[in-house]
């Protein structure tokens, strides 16, 4: 993180508050007079989207995380920016698990956990324009 950022740029950060020339991603809506190359960069694409004509938000990545834009490879779902409320799927093969009827009907039980680490997601508001290639 530094001052060669580019505009709309999403890093995680440790503290608990935001560095210089960044914000927390927490969907807070701002004004567009204040950060116009910003809403030039991500527009209205965040959950919210304030009115479009005088303010907008950043995105809400509170107690959640991200995921990359397009289809995915495993489910053929596509996300598009600043989609939200998709749920992570994971298919398990050749792993243990324990059948249980409840009817008539064999199911699966699966129990999967990941470690996790909190921390705060921020996005560039200050900093450099990024060019199409």
């Amino acid at each position: 993180m530094g001052e060669d950022d580019f505009f709309g740029a999403i890093s995680t950060f440790g503290g608990t508050y935001a560095p210089v020339n960044y914000a927390l991603c927490q969907g807070q809506q701002i004004a567009i007079e204040q950060y116009e190359a910003l809403y030039a960069q991500i527009g209205t694409y965040y959950q919210g989207a304030g009115n479009g004509a005088t303010t907008f938000n950043l995105p809400n990545l509170s107690g959640g995380t991200t995921v990359g834009v397009g289809q995915q490879p495993t489910t053929g779902a596509f996300t598009e920016l600043g989609e939200t409320g998709q749920t992570a799927q994971v298919s398990l093969s050749n792993g243990p698990a324990a059948a249980f009827a409840v009817g008539d009907t064999p199911t699966m039980q699966t129990v999967t956990s990941v470690p996790t680490l909190g921390v705060n997601y921020v996005m560039c508001v200050y900093g450099i324009w990024p060019e199409h290639p």
